[in-house]
């Protein structure tokens, strides 16, 4: 069994990690956080369906580099002026539910202020 505040802690600071090393420029081999695919695939197993959870977080598409196939825009989850980069649209359908089920605000993705 699982536990939703564990799971939501550890997801912050996941995500904090990811948003400190993320840039449109950099999603050339872009892969999903090890430690976010591993609760993923935990709720899919209980029976979670993320990408059935609506809230504020959604799906968008940011502008990446010009690719010689034409396809330049690289699927994300956003919410204000946060945005978290995906490797495929249905992996950011997967974590906006994810972060709408554990009800995360986007201030709480900021790194901590010292």
């Amino acid at each position: 069994m699982f536990s939703r505040d564990e799971i939501r802690a550890s997801l912050i600071a996941e995500l904090r990690s990811v948003l400190g090393r993320q840039t449109p420029a950099r999603t050339r081999g872009r892969r999903d956080s090890a430690g976010v695919l591993r609760v993923l695939k935990t709720l899919k197993e209980e029976g979670v369906d993320l990408p059935a959870m609506r809230g504020p977080w959604r799906v968008a598409e940011v502008e990446g580099p010009r690719r010689r196939s034409g396809v330049n825009n690289v699927p994300c989850v956003e919410r204000g002026h946060t945005q978290v980069l995906a490797a495929t649209a249905e992996r950011a359908q997967e974590l906006a539910g994810l972060l709408n089920w554990c009800e995360i605000e986007e201030e709480e993705l900021q790194p901590p202020v010292a």
